[in-house]
């Protein structure tokens, strides 16, 4: 499972994302995702039914840039980012 993250003070934006693969009962695999608030316990789950593992891979994958695009950023790296905010400035200057 993948959870990504974007904190923006000035627009009051605190929002996760997660995605990852499970099986099911019914359907044999799915991608499971879900999104929601860091402040409040709001949250949402979705499911993709998918015939391989190798298609949930490409799922999620896909899920994950496109989160990524959009300013999220991985919740192990916005923790850096709060210790070490100008070394990761010149590592990912993307991530600010």
């Amino acid at each position: 499972m993948e959870t990504l993250i974007k904190v923006d003070p000035g627009k009051h934006m605190y929002c996760w994302y997660s995605v990852g693969i499970q099986g099911t009962l019914v359907d044999g695999i799915a991608v499971i995702y879900g999104w929601g608030s860091l402040k409040s316990p709001f949250q949402q789950w979705r499911t993709v039914p998918v015939s391989s593992q190798k298609e949930a891979e490409k799922v999620v994958a896909k899920m994950v840039n496109t989160t990524l695009c959009k300013g999220y950023v991985h919740r192990e790296a916005k923790k850096i980012l709060w210790v070490f905010p100008k070394l990761l400035l010149m590592i990912h200057p993307f991530l600010i």
